[in-house]
């Protein structure tokens, strides 16, 4: 009987100690080797589950695809002391020709820009332009067949999205962290009055010199601009700040294309939706203040109506409404859905500039106007036939400049130089290239009678 009784427990034990080794082999099988999730596009739960049955690789395929995009940028700068200083950042490749996306602030108050690439081809870079109101600026190289990195639509993201920062904090060159989207449309008050700040926020690490650097989606391609990272936004440590994509593509490729940006406006002001707007679930922008000149109270828009899409895109807040009309350029038509009194109205309204026209013009201050100290503008269809006469119009010119030491004035209008007609501010910047050191200027100013004519040496 004791014989048997052991025999029992024996086998019993046996069962146990299989019983355990097998879970202990699922449990190991289930999560210690389970495959790592591919980097092609997740787009939802099934997604995931579909790529957690294939095997995978991490994220490797998508770094080594983005970073040849990304680029090192150092810029040379003169301190108070007029000793040169060189600080880094990163910029983002976005044209096979050689354009880069950066900051303006890793290239403010430059004296040249050096661009590494990451293949360490160095090359100095030209600046094609800088937005302070967005934090953007456009650098070319003079290098064909380049990778470049594709723009996606950041509308398309929502929180809990993985992201991938690319750039080289600290000069540590090609460096790439991972974390997800925990937040879209904040405002952070870094632009100052007139800025547009939208920013993407995620809690993959950036720091000092990620600032230009890349936000990369899991199809590999720019959802937003590096702007705000650890060390440079003390009050939000182990957050990242980006500019969105679709603001980043609207300001490079005007900068790209006309020199300057096409900002529309609608002639308001806005502010948060305030609790108590169950009609809205208290999203929407709501219009705080409007000018009487302007598109919006042409189109029939007043004061504390609340504007809850535009187009087909639903508006979360100010700062979103800012950014998606940041977008836009002056002559666009768009569909705008606002709650007035508890209902919803459509209004058509067409976007204007600055001159309340729907013209594409905008202050230039390309680096052979720096040079002399000019920003200029075309004139408007309105002025050229005001003042019957075709030119440039000095917007500012900038303290202790040649311009200024010439006695230049805003509101002069340029319509010669060195004896030539000027049509507008390309064709100005072409005769001056061609010019010789000695610039005669012949024009007048919009509300002084007379001509004046000035000379600059380049």
């Amino acid at each position: 009987m004791k014989n048997l009784f052991k025999y029992k427990t024996l086998i019993m034990m046996v069962l146990i100690s299989v019983s355990t080794s097998i879970a202990s082999l699922l449990i190991y099988s289930t999560f210690y080797n389970r495959p790592v999730i591919n980097y092609n596009t997740v787009t939802s739960l099934k997604n995931v589950s579909e790529l957690l049955s294939k095997d995978g690789q991490g994220f490797s395929e998508i770094v080594r695809a983005v970073k040849p995009s990304i680029v090192f940028v150092q810029t040379i700068k003169e301190s108070e002391s007029s000793n040169l200083i060189i600080e880094s950042g990163s910029g983002v490749i976005i044209t096979s020709d050689g354009f880069i996306v950066t900051n303006a602030h890793v290239i403010r108050d430059h004296k040249q820009i050096m661009v590494t690439t990451n293949d360490n081809l160095q090359f100095e870079a030209e600046l094609i332009g800088t937005d302070e109101l967005t934090d953007i600026a456009v650098l070319k190289i003079n290098k064909d067949n380049l990778p470049f990195l594709y723009i996606d639509n950041s509308s398309n993201i929502n929180a809990g999205d993985i992201s991938f920062v690319f750039g080289n904090p600290f000069r540590l060159r090609n460096s790439v962290s991972m974390g997800i989207i925990s937040a879209k449309n904040r405002n952070l008050n870094l632009l100052g009055a007139g800025g547009t700040e939208a920013y993407i926020q995620t809690d993959a690490l950036a720091n000092s010199g990620n600032s230009g650097g890349a936000l990369v989606n899991t199809s590999g391609k720019l959802i937003g601009l590096i702007a705000a990272v650890n060390m440079e936004n003390e009050i939000n440590p182990g957050f990242t700040f980006a500019i969105p994509s679709n603001i980043v593509k609207k300001i490079a490729f005007d900068l790209i294309n006309y020199k300057a940006v096409q900002r529309a406006r609608l002639g308001i002001s806005v502010n948060d939706v305030q609790p108590g707007h169950s009609e809205t679930n208290n999203m929407g922008a709501q219009i705080q203040s409007i000018d009487k000149a302007g598109p919006a109270f042409q189109a029939g828009m007043q004061v504390e109506d609340i504007i809850i899409s535009i187009d087909t895109v639903m508006i979360e807040n100010s700062s979103h409404f800012q950014s998606v009309i940041s977008e836009k350029k002056p002559g666009d038509v768009i569909n705008i859905t606002i709650i007035r009194n508890k209902k919803e109205l459509n209004i058509k309204v067409t976007l204007k500039n600055a001159f309340n026209t729907d013209e594409l013009i905008a202050n230039r201050k390309d680096k052979i106007l720096a040079e002399l100290g000019l920003t200029l503008r075309d004139l408007t269809e309105n002025e050229t036939r005001t003042f019957k006469a075709k030119g440039v119009l000095v917007v500012n010119t900038v303290k202790g400049s040649k311009a200024q030491l010439s006695n230049i004035e805003p509101d002069y209008i340029i319509e010669e130089l060195n004896s030539e007609k000027i049509h507008n501010v390309d064709d100005l910047i072409e005769k001056i290239k061609k010019s010789g050191n000695t610039l005669k200027f012949n024009g007048f100013y919009r509300n002084y009678p007379g001509r004046f004519p000035y000379i600059l040496e380049k």
